[in-house]
C-alpha cells in the first residue's frame, strides 16, 4: 500500500486503469522535467552576481537586460522600469522554476486539480512571457510547455447510445460524451 503512494506522487492516474497508461517513459519524463526546472531555478538562485534576487541597487536585474529585445518586451520595460519592477518580477522566476514540479507533483499525490492546474498554468504563462518578450524563443516556449501535458488530470471519453422513436420510426445514434466525474 504504500509502494501505491510512492507511485501516485508520479502518476495522474485515480485508480482508474483506463485513463492513463504508467510507465518507466512516463515517470522518466516527469523526474526529467523535475530535473530541469530544479536545474534551471538553482543556478539562478545562486548565481554569484546575484542577477536573479533582490540584491542591492548595485545590480542589474537579469530581466534587465533580456526584455529590451522584442515590441512587447519594450513596452513592458518602459512600465515597469519606473518603480523598479523589473527587480522585483526577476527573483519570480526563480522561485516559479524551483516550485513548480513540487507543487504540481503534490498536487497529483492530493488528487487536488486545481494546485495541479496552478501549477501547469504558472510554467506556462512564464514561458509565454519569454516568449513574448525575447528574440528567438518562441519554439523552445513551445516545446517547454510540451512535457507538462503529462501532468495534466485526465479525463475518460463514454459511448452512450441515444433512442428516440417518432411515430413508428425509430432512430438511434450514438452520442460522445466526457466522463466528469474527475472533474471538479
Amino acid at each position: 500500500d504504500n509502494k501505491k503512494k510512492w507511485w501516485q506522487l508520479f502518476s495522474n492516474n485515480n485508480n482508474d486503469k483506463n485513463t492513463i497508461i504508467l510507465s518507466p517513459a512516463t515517470i522518466f519524463i516527469k523526474l526529467q522535467v523535475l530535473w530541469i526546472y530544479f536545474d534551471a531555478g538553482y543556478g539562478k538562485y545562486t548565481d554569484p552576481l546575484g542577477g536573479w534576487s533582490f540584491s542591492g541597487e548595485d545590480t542589474l536585474p537579469a530581466l534587465d537586460t533580456y526584455i529590451r529585445h522584442t515590441l512587447l518586451g519594450q513596452y513592458m520595460y518602459a512600465l515597469l522600469k519606473p518603480f523598479d519592477g523589473l527587480r522585483y518580477m526577476t527573483p519570480s522566476v526563480v522561485y516559479i522554476e524551483l516550485g513548480v514540479v513540487p507543487l504540481c507533483l503534490i498536487g497529483l499525490a492530493l488528487n487536488e486539480k486545481r494546485i495541479t492546474y496552478a501549477a501547469i498554468t504558472s510554467i506556462v504563462l512564464l514561458h509565454t512571457g519569454i516568449a513574448l518578450t525575447m528574440n528567438n524563443t518562441s519554439l523552445l516556449s513551445a516545446v517547454a510547455c510540451v512535457p507538462w501535458t503529462l501532468f495534466l488530470p485526465t479525463t475518460t471519453s463514454k459511448t452512450t447510445k441515444v433512442s428516440s422513436s417518432d411515430n413508428n420510426n425509430t432512430t438511434t445514434t450514438t452520442k460522445s460524451t466526457m466522463d466528469m466525474s474527475r472533474v471538479e
